[in-house]
């Protein structure tokens, strides 16, 4: 447990903000140790629930209680993450597709770099690479659907390698069209969502959502 004190530094997610007439607020949150903590933040600060930040505490003793004073905290998204380490923390934070990320990035990039049409592959190419960051974060779904982390990209991994076999069947079809078409298909569920965890329609995403958009 934490001591009085002791500096702590560690990713947690946030799980409950409370209001203070005090300095700082209380807010409950997770570590990423799986231990529940109290961290106090200063008036006029903002998170956000259910939110990965990073945090840099100390420990202190509030009513004869042990709570972390924030000496800085950061959102996940401002830190340049190796692609092992932010998939460790989404997994254990939230519910993810059943999938290693880094295996299924590697695949849809083999597929852009192997489409031969050069108009079809600088197009998905162009997309694909201003959205991927998002891409391989957001669910296809708020439920039911691959309505979890990483769920966008699962989908579509999945529609690529049924397409290697559907493109064997029917060989007349154009494998550059139907690998760029599955890719770039859902690619805007990213602007049809208000964020990759427990997510919501945006007014957008309602009134023209991601076909479209």
């Amino acid at each position: 447990m934490f001591e009085n004190g002791v500096k702590y530094d560690f990713f947690a997610k946030v799980v409950q903000i409370n209001d203070s007439t005090y300095d700082t607020f209380p807010v409950t949150v997770l570590t990423e140790n799986n231990e529940s903590a109290i961290v106090r933040v200063k008036q006029g600060e903002s998170l956000s629930l259910n939110k990965i930040y990073y945090f840099k505490t100390l420990g202190i003793l509030f009513k004869e209680k042990i709570h972390l004073e924030v000496i800085e905290f950061k959102k996940l998204s401002d830190f340049d993450l190796s692609d092992a380490k932010r998939e460790k923390l989404m997994k254990f934070f939230y519910n993810h597709a059943p999938v290693n990320t880094i295996e299924i990035m590697n695949d849809i990039e083999d597929v852009i770099k192997n489409l031969e049409n050069q108009v079809i592959k600088d197009m998905t190419t162009k997309i694909y690479f201003d959205k991927k960051d998002d891409f391989y974060l957001y669910p296809a779904a708020t439920k039911f659907h691959h309505a979890y982390i990483s769920g966008l990209a699962y989908h579509t991994h999945s529609m690529l390698k049924l397409a290697k076999g559907f493109l064997a069947v029917y060989e007349w079809l154009n494998a550059d069209l139907v690998y760029a078409g599955i890719i770039l298909h859902d690619i805007c569920k990213i602007s049809e969502f208000d964020s990759y965890e427990g997510s919501s329609y945006t007014v957008k995403g309602k009134l023209i959502g991601h076909i479209a958009m």
